[in-house]
């Protein structure tokens, strides 16, 4: 709501025109009125505007201070609209042309202090966050600028750009600056959103995984007038706990969602951490100040849980290796210890061998000698055995003429009955015979 406020400070009529919603209490005019030593206090609350006047004349400088006083009395005011004049002069100060299209504000203030005044060019959209302010000697109002933010996509975008060359000039995305991450990653601190999609995505890689790492988890604005401030505070934070490593991470969205992302004091903040930072800032397709500055960037939070994954994975494989090569280092120990008794083992070894060599010669012998009295072996060479009533029959003189005798050769048995017996003499002669 805007209104017309007419304060009598001092005794003298001040006209402020189209204050949003300023408040006149009667204690602070009286606090004027009794600083100028003026001894009758007037309710200006009973008056249509307050209007009593004082006999006292002020110079226009005390005038003007006044007007300055109380200008800057009321707060921190956050202006909208396009920038249609910007320029610094080479003492550093600020001279700025801001319009609505219906009327203009000068904005004033030394560049140094003035919070984003490097990103700003002609024609952008910006807000102005600054303290309304008079100059004295020329009874000029303006805004004294605390900060200047770029606001739309194509205003952003410019910002954006030109930070993100200002900083990489800086050296503040060198490779040479990045920290490697620990070789085995026990606890980390995520700053994300609270209840947000990363947050989920973010812990269901790490569950999947069985990494079993520890999560110290500082839920943040991503975005918001408040945003940048809760993320530093969390940032600092963390990184003053016993954690190994720092996640900060979000969901995708527009240059107005992710600029919290582009601030240039988060940026430095996060350049200065002494604790490795992995930050994972929208989608794939997304970019941001804080993943150049990081020192792992993450197209996604998914990734940036990945990322912690794959490296404890490699240091358990690393000990694995280790844990083989060990093994093979025994081995190997174990072979040399062999090579040096081989002087001593192998003359012995060569004895024995010759020793079992000779006795398997004489047992070869030994069998050869036994197989000759195997009866298989006797009969298998066209010989028999015969019995008679299961007693074996050595000679002519063990039968007679019609006894029946058994046949025993080498694959069955015959029966059958004596019809002659001759005597031998010599082999292949007979002498005299039975019938």
């Amino acid at each position: 709501m805007n209104i017309s406020e007419v304060i009598l400070a001092s005794g003298y009529l001040i006209e402020i025109i189209s204050i949003p919603v300023l408040k006149i209490v009667e204690s602070d005019i009286n606090y004027y009125l009794s600083m100028n030593k003026l001894n009758d206090k007037v309710n200006l609350l009973d008056r249509p505007f307050g209007m009593p006047f004082s006999d006292e004349v002020l110079s226009v400088s005390k005038f003007n201070s006044l007007i300055k006083d109380v200008l800057k009395s009321l707060g921190v005011f956050r202006i909208k609209g396009e920038v249609t004049e910007f320029n610094i002069t080479r003492n550093q100060g600020v001279n700025i042309t801001l319009s609505d299209g219906k009327a203009n504000l000068r904005i004033g203030g030394y560049a140094p202090n003035v919070k984003g005044i490097d990103l700003i060019e002609k024609d952008m959209d910006v807000v102005v966050i600054g303290v309304a302010d008079l100059y004295v000697p020329y009874g000029s109002f303006s805004l004294s600028a605390l900060a200047i933010e770029p606001i739309g996509e194509g205003s952003l975008a410019i910002a954006y750009q030109k930070l993100k060359e200002k900083l990489e000039e800086e050296g503040l995305f060198a490779l040479e600056h990045k920290q490697e991450l620990p070789r085995f990653i026990t606890r980390v601190a995520l700053l994300t959103g609270e209840d947000s999609a990363a947050y989920s995505d973010f812990i269901k890689i790490l569950k999947e995984n069985n990494t079993c790492v520890e999560i110290l988890y500082y839920p943040v604005l991503v975005q918001g007038k408040q945003s940048v401030k809760n993320i530093s505070d969390a940032l600092i934070e963390a990184r003053n706990t016993n954690v190994d490593l720092i996640v900060l991470t979000r969901g995708g969205g527009s240059l107005e969602d992710l600029k919290s992302f582009n601030d240039e004091e988060l940026a430095r903040l996060i350049f200065s951490s002494p604790k490795p930072i992995i930050a994972g800032v929208g989608h794939e397709k997304d970019e941001s100040i804080a993943d150049f500055v990081a020192d792992i960037r993450a197209s996604t939070p998914s990734q940036a849980a990945y990322y912690i994954v794959e490296q404890n994975n490699k240091f358990v494989d690393f000990l694995v290796e280790q844990g083989d090569e060990i093994d093979e280092f025994m081995k190997e120990l174990l072979r040399e210890r062999q090579r040096s008794m081989e002087s001593v083992v192998v003359p012995l070894e060569e004895g024995i061998q010759r020793l079992f060599l000779n006795l398997r010669n004489n047992l070869k012998s030994l069998e050869r000698i036994l197989s000759s009295y195997n009866i298989s072996n006797t009969l298998a060479r066209g010989f028999s055995i015969l019995t008679k009533q299961d007693r074996r029959i050595l000679s002519v003189k063990d039968v007679n003429v019609d006894d029946e005798v058994n046949a025993l050769l080498t694959d069955g048995a015959l029966d059958a009955k004596i019809n002659k017996i001759s005597e031998r003499i010599k082999y292949g002669k007979t002498k005299g015979s039975k019938n």
